[in-house]
């Protein structure tokens, strides 16, 4: 098989970050948090404009209980890169919750619900902010989005 090699010149192929990624969630599900933070920390390096790494490395934050490292990967980070990731955005509002900003997150979710975003963004941001979804209920009180 031949290949272009002016198609990219970066050092990993699009299905290699993916493979890396669900690596990285796997080691962050089994309590390795510094080994899925290094791996996510390699996405970034290469691909610093795909949300997947600043993603991986949030919540790899937020599973060892530091939520205010997770805010601060997507926000100074991911955002930076990245300032028009719904994604990101989504699971910024989503980690506020986590870290007692309930207000900034709501207003954040409800602004980015009001814009054009994807049928995905639109279904997390309804699981995370729907007062019917018992586990966050003790989070923030709001109303269903419509």
């Amino acid at each position: 098989m031949m290949v272009d090699k002016s198609v990219s010149n970066e050092i990993l192929w699009r299905n290699e970050i993916r493979l890396l990624a669900a690596i990285g969630f796997m080691a962050a599900r089994k309590g390795l948090y510094i080994q899925a933070s290094e791996i996510f920390e390699g996405i970034i390096k290469n691909r610093p404009n795909s949300p997947f790494g600043y993603l991986g490395l949030a919540l790899a934050k937020i599973s060892v209980g530091d939520p205010e490292q997770a805010i601060s990967v997507l926000r100074n980070r991911g955002l930076v890169n990245i300032p028009d990731s719904s994604e990101l955005t989504a699971w910024l509002a989503v980690f506020l919750q986590f870290s007692g900003e309930a207000e900034a997150g709501y207003g954040l979710a409800k602004k980015l619900a009001s814009l054009c975003i994807d049928e995905a963004t639109l279904d997390l941001l309804k699981k995370f902010f729907n007062s019917k979804n018992k586990r966050f209920e003790h989070f923030v009180e709001i109303k269903e989005f419509s």
